[in-house]
C-alpha cells in the first residue's frame, strides 16, 4: 500500500481486494467497452480492423500507456515491468490490475444488458438509497427490481 501528498491530499491506491467468494476482478471501462462494440459493429469491417491494429501496436500503445500516467493499466500481463510504474511509486500497485481486470457481465457474456445495469448506476444507487435511510433489505429489493427490467 502506497500513500502520496498530492496538493494537500493524501491518496492511498491500492487494488480490490478479495471478499469471501475470491478476487471478482475491477470492471474494464465502460467507455473502453464501447469503443471496443463501436468498432466491432462497424459498417467497415477492414477500417476497423486496421484501426485496432494500428492502436494495439506496441509503438502507438506504448505512447497512449505512458500519457495515462498509471491511471489506465496495461491490456496485458506485458505491460506489468513498464518504465511508467517506477516513475510515480503511488501507482504501483495498479502494474498487476489486469490480471483482475472483467468486462461487464463476467463470468457470462459481455452484453447490451450488463452494460446498461452498469450505466444505470444500479447497485451504486442501492447503496445510497441505504446510507440515505432505506431500510437495506428495501434497497436490495428495489436494485433487483430495475436489474430484472433490464434482463428481462
Amino acid at each position: 500500500m502506497s500513500i502520496a501528498n498530492y496538493g494537500g491530499f493524501h491518496v492511498d491506491w491500492t487494488p480490490h481486494g478479495a471478499g469471501i467468494g475470491g478476487d471478482e476482478g475491477t470492471p474494464v471501462t465502460r467507455e473502453y467497452q464501447t469503443a471496443l462494440l463501436q468498432l466491432v459493429r462497424s459498417s467497415d469491417q477492414k477500417v476497423a480492423k486496421d484501426f485496432l491494429r494500428w492502436i494495439c501496436s506496441k509503438e502507438i500503445y506504448d505512447q497512449w500507456f505512458t500519457s495515462q500516467q498509471g491511471f489506465s493499466v496495461g491490456s496485458t500481463k506485458a505491460w506489468e515491468n513498464h518504465p511508467l510504474w517506477q516513475i510515480d511509486p503511488v501507482m504501483l500497485p495498479f502494474h498487476t490490475a489486469v490480471r483482475s481486470g472483467r468486462f461487464a457481465g463476467y463470468a457470462g457474456p459481455s452484453r447490451r444488458p450488463a452494460a446498461e445495469a452498469i450505466s444505470k448506476y444500479i447497485l451504486v444507487d442501492m447503496y445510497a438509497k441505504a446510507v440515505q435511510g432505506m431500510a437495506p433489505a428495501d434497497a436490495v429489493k428495489w436494485a433487483h427490481g430495475e436489474l430484472v427490467k433490464i434482463y428481462a
